[in-house]
């Protein structure tokens, strides 16, 4: 088994949208891998903003989180392996359900 699936959740360092040369360790979500990156989405503890497709995850605490946090799908990230820190945990069925339909949407 790899050590790191899709819905999982990890921390990663994690480039500047304005500043690609500084980065942050913050929470993703891997939503796919490829042989060379990972595909993710920003955790952010903030809230869903009007007019974006921002997802309040549900089962926070079940999923490892340690407050409640939100899923933003507006942006896309691109993570190599060597970019993850370590696992927080993974989305629980209930919310893997409703990102995946989230996502589907957004196609």
């Amino acid at each position: 088994m790899a050590k790191y699936q899709r819905w999982d959740l990890w921390y990663a360092h994690v480039s500047y949208t304005d500043a690609p040369d500084k980065e942050k360790a913050r929470p993703i979500l891997i939503t796919s891998s490829g042989e060379a990156f990972l595909v993710a989405l920003y955790i952010t503890s903030a809230s869903p903003r009007p007019g974006y497709p921002d997802y309040i995850i549900l089962d926070w605490k079940d999923a490892g989180l340690t407050m409640p946090s939100t899923i933003r799908f507006d942006r896309t990230l691109k993570i190599f392996p060597s970019d993850l820190i370590h696992k927080i945990g993974r989305l629980q069925q209930n919310d893997i359900i409703k990102v995946g339909l989230h996502m589907a949407k957004m196609k």
